[in-house]
């Protein structure tokens, strides 16, 4: 879970908006190791989760 942010970190250092949304293959990677964070998150154990009650692991939902 900790690799996935290092990649998005590299793949996007030195890019401003505009460069990052106009190349495709930077911003799938990008997207991908989002969802990968995302997908890790919800895999982290119930144990680690009550060991850490400062961690907001579950933000409201938005509508």
């Amino acid at each position: 879970m900790i690799g996935f942010p290092e990649k998005v970190t590299a793949y996007t250092d030195g890019l401003d908006q505009r460069g990052f949304l106009s190349d495709g293959l930077t911003y799938d990677a990008t997207l991908s190791n989002l969802e990968l964070i995302g997908e890790a998150a919800t895999r982290v154990p119930g144990s680690v989760r009550n060991a850490n009650p400062q961690v907001p692991w579950r933000l409201p939902k938005y509508t």
